[in-house]
């Protein structure tokens, strides 16, 4: 092979080590967060199999709300160009290494979906009141699940977010897509299909009407994101990886050239 076909396939091999990580690691966490919760489910209903979410819905989760962002994410996420690649030929060391998906990664994602979990179901189950304020219906398993459910696509969503390094039109797209999904689906789904959940039909007038839905939602977003926001400031800022070393030595030497 000559010289250029080797210089690619190291920048492929390199590139594609870290993304498929990224794609499988992500893919792992959003799944523990959102099926382990009818795991804790299982202690209030004494194990007897009632679900937790509409299995239709469910069964979209992969698909519809959280497949397509993250396949775009693996895709196009750039850390670095193919000249500073070449400029700077230990970053390839990242995925000769396998220092983007390794046992202490797989651990990381693995405990953060189960905490996540954790978060979302039981801030669903205990701040969601016994009766709607609005209309003084009770507030069923199934609008605290959908709650939980609706949680759970806004904090994958924003999770990927954090792990996206490369930003346009299409990612963009696809982010605000798979959220304006979800509530498409809720809608179309609880209005025009009784003979599928007949539990369903008419959630999603009562659900966003409901405040403490929103305010649940709300929390458990914060709760569950802004421990990942100071962690990665932290890292940033005093344990910064080799891409971002290596992306602070062209910023400074972008300056000094300016001056």
């Amino acid at each position: 092979l000559s010289p250029v076909c080797l210089g690619s396939l190291r920048r492929a091999a390199s590139i594609n080590a870290e993304y498929m990580g990224i794609l499988i690691l992500y893919s792992f966490y959003k799944n523990v967060a959102l099926s382990l919760c009818q795991i804790w489910f299982g202690f209030y209903n004494g194990w007897s199999g009632q679900v937790y979410y509409d299995p239709w819905t469910q069964s979209a989760y992969n698909f519809l709300f959280t497949g397509f962002p993250v396949i775009a994410v693996s895709v196009l996420n750039r850390d670095y160009s193919y000249k500073m690649a070449l400029k700077y030929p230990e970053l390839y060391r990242a995925g000769q290494e396998n220092q983007t998906f390794n046992v202490p990664y797989f651990v990381d994602f693995f405990t953060e979906g189960f905490v996540h979990s954790l978060v979302l179901f039981f801030i669903s189950i205990y701040m969601m009141p016994d009766f709607s304020s609005g209309d003084g219906k009770v507030v069923d398993l199934w609008m605290v699940s959908t709650t939980t459910y609706t949680a759970c696509v806004y904090v994958v969503t924003f999770k990927l977010c954090l792990l996206t390094t490369t930003w346009n039109y299409f990612t963009y797209g696809l982010v605000i897509f798979s959220i304006f999904a979800w509530y498409f689906y809720l809608w179309f789904y609880t209005s025009f299909f009784f003979t599928l959940s007949a539990e369903m039909y008419g959630l999603s007038a009562r659900l966003l009407s409901n405040k403490s839905h929103w305010l649940v939602v709300y929390i458990i977003c914060c709760i569950t994101m802004l421990p990942d926001l100071a962690f990665e400031y932290i890292k940033k800022k005093f344990w910064p990886s080799l891409v971002e070393q290596v992306h602070e030595k062209e910023r400074r030497r972008q300056k000094h050239k300016g001056e």
